[in-house]
């Protein structure tokens, strides 16, 4: 059983759009990557609809996370070819010195 990541369980414990009920996602146990969550009988079909709609939340979030931590990994990781390359050139130029 595979781990949900904890940035997608906090995407998930944390919905912007919600109904505080027995169903709200803090209420929920996320375990490698199963929810369970209590439900009163009358009330299932509308909560497992709610939890659908903070899975579909929490996985929309956590893309936008994951796209902009890639984003900052690729401008970090040019930044220091840039800077490597720059203290090659300086190194070059000293060289004969």
């Amino acid at each position: 059983m595979e781990n949900l990541p904890s940035d997608w369980i906090e995407c998930f414990k944390n919905p912007a759009i919600y109904i505080l009920d027995e169903a709200h996602p803090f209420n929920a146990s996320v375990v490698g990557n199963r929810i369970t969550f209590t439900s009163f009988r009358n009330n299932v079909r509308t909560n497992v609809l709610w939890m659908d709609k903070y899975i579909q939340q929490a996985n929309e979030v956590y893309k936008t996370m994951d796209a902009m931590y890639i984003a900052e990994e690729k401008s970090r990781r040019k930044r220091e070819q840039a800077e490597q390359e720059e203290l090659d050139r300086i190194n070059e130029s000293l060289k004969d010195l």
